[in-house]
C-alpha cells in the first residue's frame, strides 16, 4: 500500500503529526520554535527529523537539506494565542495605537511554505475565534492569501466530542487541494448521546501514586484552593456569589470548573494551573489525565516542567481527531493516485522504441531505457528527450547499479538481439547474441519488478530443438516468477501485418496474479490492410519525414514492373534482361536466388512481415518502388511524430527491429489489469 509523506509546521508537542502517523503516513520533516518541543520530539521519534527554528528562518535552501522528495500532505496549527477568545486580543490593524500580535501574521509562513513545498493537500488548525476576529478581517486575509496560492479553499469548524474525543473542543480547520479532488470533512463517528465521557478514560488513574515518568503527578495546591474545590459540585464551577470573604478573588476563568464522569471534558486549554478539576478528586486533572483527554496513548511521554507540559498537551490537535482527518484526506489522495498514478517501465535494447511507444501510450512512466547503437540512440534522444537513455553494453551495467531499483518498478520490457535466433540466415546456439536473453533474466532477477514483457523471433522456439525455449522458462522461475510464452501475430491486434514474434510474460510469485495474454481485437476477415494504412502517402513522397523513395537502378526497376500486386517473382521466371545481376561482375550469371525483397504487397491484405536490411522492405503495392521508412514505419503502426535516425539502411533496421507500436499498447494495456484489477 502506498504511505503517503507529511511535513508538520509548528508542531508543538506532535498531535496532529501523530494522528497521522497513525493513519500510515511518513512523516518526513517537523518543525517548531520551542525548546521543550524539540525535547518531545527526540523523547518519542527520535528517528524523524526535527528542525528547532523561528518559521521566518525556515527558508528553501534549510527545507530542501531535509525533504528531498514530493510531499503529499502539509499540516500545522500556526500559534493561535493571538486569535483566542481567552486573554487579551491585540488587534492586528497596524494603525491602531498598539502593536499587533506577531502571532496572526504567523499563517502567511505557513503558506509561504506551502508555496515552496507544493504539496497536494494542506491542513491548517486554529481557534474558531479567528473567524471574527477584528470583524472578521484576519479570515477575510486567510481567503486571499490562500486564493493566491492556486489551491482550493474550504474551511469547517469541528468539535472534537464529535470524533471520539472525550472533549468539548471547537477548532476551525482550512483544507484543500490542488489536484482537482473534491473532499470533504471527516465524517462524525460519534452523537451527543453517544459522546465519549471524561471517566472513561481516567478512571483507573485516579488510584495511582505520583508517577513522574508517566506524566502523572498531582499538583499540591494550596488550603485555599482546596477549601474551593470542595465546594463545586461534578460538573459545576465555584459558586462565586457565595463564597465565604477569605476564599473570593477577583478572578477565577477556566480552573475553578470540575468536570463530569459521565460527560466530556471541557477545552482543554494550556498553562500551569489551567486545566480544569477532577470529577471526584479536589485537585487540577494531571499532565497524564489531560493527554487522555486529548486521546494521546499512554507510551507518549511529555518533556520539561509541569507548566510546559501542560501547554504541549493543552495546545496539542486531539490525536484521534488528527488521524480522522488522515483517514479522509488518505482517501482524497487514494482517489488521485487511482485516477492518476502511471505504472513504471524499464526498457531493455529499446531500439527505435517501438514497445516503449506503446506502454507510453498506454499511461506507464519510463524510468530508463538501455541501448548501446547509436543511430537508434540518435531516435530516442530527438523521440523521447526526457526519457532517460543509458548508452551502456547491458553486461556492464552491475547488479549494484541495479539495487537502487529493487521492489520499485511495475514491469520490465525488452526484446534481446534476436539474430542468434532467427530462421533468417545460419543459426547458431552459440551467437554471443544468445547471452543477452539471459542479461535480460539478470536484470528482472534483481530488480524484482512485478511482471516482465520480453520479445523474440519466432524461431527461438526450435532453437537448439527447443532447449533454448525451455532454459529461458526454468530461469526465469527458478528467480521468482510464473511465466508463460505464446507466439502473438501482429495481426491480430489491428497491427498491418503478418508478424508472428514470441513473447515470454511473467508475474512475480508473490503477488498471486495468473498471467496471462490479451484477446485477439481482430480476425482474419477484419485484418487492417497495407492499403489503409499507407494509401495515404501516394504523392506525398519527400513531404512526409522519412518518406523517400529509392532510387533503383533500371534493371531493378524493370525486375519490380514483373513482379504483380501481392505477389512475388513469377513462378516461370523473368525475362533473361532482368534475371542478371546489375553490377559488372554479376551480368554475365543470372541470379539463383531472389530475396523476399521481390516480394509486392497487396493492398487489400496485411504486410509480409517487415524485416530490417538496406533492401529489405517489400515492395509497394502500386508503385514501382520499395517500400519508404516511413510506409513501412505506418505498417509497424509508428505514429508519423516518430523520427528515425541515421542512414537509410540504418533507419530500415531500426523500424524492421521494432514491436508494433499498437501490438505493444494492447500487451500494456492488459498488463495494467491485471496489475489494477479493481480498475476493471
Amino acid at each position: 500500500m502506498r504511505r503517503y509523506k507529511i511535513v508538520d509546521l509548528f508542531s508543538g508537542a506532535g498531535g496532529l503529526e501523530l494522528g497521522f502517523e497513525q493513519a500510515g503516513y511518513d512523516i518526513i520533516f517537523s518543525s517548531d520554535f520551542d525548546e521543550h518541543c524539540e525535547k518531545v520530539h527526540l523523547k518519542n521519534r527520535p528517528n524523524i527529523p526535527f528542525l528547532r527554528t523561528d518559521i521566518h528562518d525556515l527558508d528553501d535552501v534549510t527545507l530542501s537539506k531535509y525533504i528531498d522528495c514530493e510531499i503529499d500532505v502539509l499540516v500545522g496549527g500556526p500559534p493561535c494565542q493571538g486569535f483566542s477568545t481567552i486573554g487579551k486580543r491585540v488587534s492586528s490593524d497596524p494603525n491602531k495605537r498598539y502593536q499587533a500580535d506577531p502571532r496572526n501574521t504567523l499563517f502567511k509562513e505557513y503558506i509561504r511554505i506551502l508555496n515552496y513545498l507544493k504539496p497536494k493537500f494542506f491542513l491548517m488548525e486554529n481557534v474558531e475565534g479567528l473567524l471574527t476576529r477584528d470583524k472578521g478581517s484576519i479570515f477575510e486575509e486567510i481567503k486571499k492569501t490562500f486564493a493566491a496560492t492556486g489551491y482550493e479553499f474550504n474551511y469547517v469548524i469541528l468539535n472534537a466530542a464529535d470524533y471520539g474525543v472525550p472533549q468539548i473542543r471547537n477548532r476551525i480547520f482550512f483544507y484543500g487541494n490542488r489536484v482537482g479532488v473534491k473532499m470533504t470533512p471527516p465524517t462524525p463517528t460519534h452523537k451527543e448521546e453517544n459522546w465519549e465521557t471524561v471517566g472513561s478514560v481516567i478512571t483507573d488513574l485516579a488510584s495511582m501514586n505520583d508517577t513522574p515518568e508517566f506524566n502523572h503527578v498531582a499538583l499540591k495546591h494550596g488550603e485555599i484552593n482546596i477549601r474551593r474545590y470542595k465546594l463545586i459540585p461534578e460538573g459545576g464551577r465555584l459558586p462565586e456569589t457565595s463564597l465565604p470573604p477569605e476564599l473570593y478573588r477577583k478572578n477565577f476563568g477556566n480552573t475553578f470548573k470540575r468536570l463530569h464522569r459521565n460527560k466530556p471534558s471541557l477545552t482543554m486549554v494550556p498553562g500551569h494551573n489551567a486545566f480544569p478539576i477532577h470529577p471526584w478528586l479536589n485537585r487540577s486533572l494531571t499532565v497524564r489525565e489531560a493527554a487522555r483527554i486529548q486521546t494521546f496513548p499512554d507510551d507518549y511521554i511529555f518533556v520539561g516542567p509541569r507548566d510546559k507540559q501542560c501547554m504541549q498537551v493543552g495546545n496539542a490537535v486531539p490525536v484521534k481527531l488528527a488521524k480522522a482527518w488522515a483517514m479522509q484526506i488518505k482517501k482524497a489522495l487514494d482517489e488521485y493516485y487511482k485516477e492518476n498514478e502511471q505504472l513504471t517501465f524499464i526498457d531493455l535494447f529499446s531500439g527505435a522504441g517501438g514497445l516503449m511507444r506503446g506502454f507510453i501510450e498506454a499511461d506507464y512512466n519510463p524510468l530508463f531505457s538501455v541501448e548501446v547503437w547509436e543511430p537508434a540512440i540518435e531516435t530516442h534522444k530527438l523521440n523521447y528527450p526526457t526519457v532517460p537513455l543509458v548508452n551502456e553494453d547491458i553486461r556492464k551495467i552491475t547488479n549494484s547499479q541495479l539495487s537502487f531499483y529493487n521492489n520499485k518498478v511495475d514491469i520490465i520490457i525488452g526484446g534481446p538481439p534476436c539474430q542468434g535466433f532467427s530462421t533468417i540466415g545460419k543459426r547458431l546456439v552459440k551467437d554471443p547474441r544468445n547471452e543477452l536473453v539471459f542479461e535480460f533474466i539478470r536484470f528482472v532477477d534483481v530488480v524484482k519488478p512485478k511482471m516482465f514483457l520480453m520479445e523474440n523471433v519466432k524461431g527461438l522456439l526450435s532453437s537448439d530443438g527447443g532447449k533454448i525455449k525451455h532454459a529461458i522458462e526454468d530461469e526465469f522461475n527458478s528467480i521468482g516468477y510464473n511465466v508463460i510464452s505464446k507466439v502473438l501475430c501482429a495481426a491480430d491486434y489491428g497491427v498491418p501485418q503478418i508478424r508472428n514474434r514470441i513473447f515470454f510474460l511473467g508475474v512475480r510469485k508473490d503477488l498471486n496474479i495468473i498471467p496471462s495474454f490479451p484477446k485477439p481485437t481482430h480476425i482474419r476477415e477484419t485484418y487492417v490492410t497495407v492499403g489503409e494504412a499507407i494509401g495515404d502517402l501516394i504523392g506525398k513522397e519527400n513531404l512526409v519525414a522519412n518518406h523517400i523513395p529509392m532510387k533503383h537502378n533500371p534493371t531493378v526497376e524493370a525486375r519490380i514492373k514483373c513482379i504483380k500486386e501481392g505477389e512475388g517473382i513469377p513462378k516461370d521466371g523473368l525475362p533473361d534482361e532482368v534475371s542478371r545481376g546489375s553490377r559488372s561482375d554479376y551480368q554475365n550469371n543470372k541470379i539463383k536466388n531472389f530475396s523476399h525483397v521481390y516480394k509486392r504487397l497487396s493492398r487489400y491484405k496485411p504486410a509480409t512481415t517487415m524485416v530490417p536490411g538496406h533492401n529489405a522492405f517489400p515492395l509497394h503495392p502500386i508503385l514501382n518502388r520499395s517500400l519508404t521508412v516511413r510506409e513501412a514505419a505506418r505498417i509497424q503502426t509508428f505514429p508519423d511524430d516518430v523520427i528515425f535516425c541515421g542512414t537509410r539502411q540504418n533507419q530500415c533496421i531500426q523500424v524492421g527491429n521494432a514491436v508494433p507500436v499498437l501490438l505493444a499498447n494492447q500487451l500494456a494495456l492488459h498488463i495494467k489489469k491485471l496489475l489494477s484489477p479493481e480498475e476493471v
